[in-house]
């Protein structure tokens, strides 16, 4: 079924649940730098008008967590999920209240945001198929102890408003019917190649076709890889 907002059918957007002021703007402000195109929807239980009339379409109701809610930004046709909500607890039930609701044929992510790491493991039991985002990373911490100056690489490789950005997708259809073409070994080192000489582009990894968590960073040369493999590279726009 397809849902509207307003007088839209919407297919394949994006829709986040939550709204905390500067973050979810933020979100929203990143998201479209990426694709200008991209259709948001903005649920929140908050008694408040459109705060970002012109970026977003607006649902508002009684409980962020209430399906009925959930579903009129027709999430079951959503092509991307973001759980944004005011604290931990709401977090975890919004989360499996908009996993039941997805439409994995549909849906290419769903991503959680909490500021508890002991809730974003319960939120990655419920919800598996959900990527969970805890604020409070020890790693990170240490990491930027170690080595000086990795959190603003971090945040680098994070926003597309601030130099080369990491991205994450399949190899471009026509480029693979290309390399094929020619007789080109589908190798890590052969599509790192091609996409520094054609893009500018740094491929660092891949994720391994058919599980998500799956991700080799620094890969042999010579691994093989497959049509369906997605590549993470670092760039200053998508390919």
């Amino acid at each position: 079924m397809v849902f509207l907002v307003g007088s839209y059918k919407l297919v394949e957007h994006t829709v986040i649940l939550g709204y905390q002021p500067e973050k979810t703007e933020e979100a929203v402000n990143l998201l479209l730098s990426d694709d200008p195109d991209l259709v948001i929807v903005l649920v929140t239980e908050k008694s408040i008008e459109n705060p970002m009339e012109d970026q977003v379409k607006f649902v508002r109701g009684n409980s962020l967590s209430d399906p009925e809610v959930i579903a009129r930004s027709a999430i079951d046709t959503a092509d991307k999920v973001l759980v944004m909500a005011g604290n931990d607890e709401q977090a975890m039930a919004v989360a499996i209240s908009a996993g039941t609701l997805v439409n994995r044929d549909y849906l290419n992510q769903m991503v959680v945001y909490t500021n508890s790491a002991n809730i974003s493991n319960l939120i990655m039991k419920a919800v598996p198929f959900a990527e969970v985002f805890s604020s409070t990373s020890v790693e990170q911490m240490v990491r930027a102890t170690q080595d000086p100056g990795s959190t603003a690489v971090l945040h680098m490789l994070t926003s597309h408003n601030d130099g080369p950005t990491q991205y994450i997708n399949h190899i471009p259809k026509y480029d693979l019917e290309d390399w094929i073409d020619r007789g080109g070994k589908l190798t890590f080192g052969y599509v790192q190649d091609k996409f520094k000489k054609k893009y500018n582009a740094m491929v660092i990894g891949l994720v391994v076709a058919g599980n998500r968590n799956n991700i080799i960073l620094n890969p042999d040369h010579d691994r093989a890889v497959d049509t369906n493999d997605k590549v993470v590279y670092i760039a200053n726009r998508r390919v």
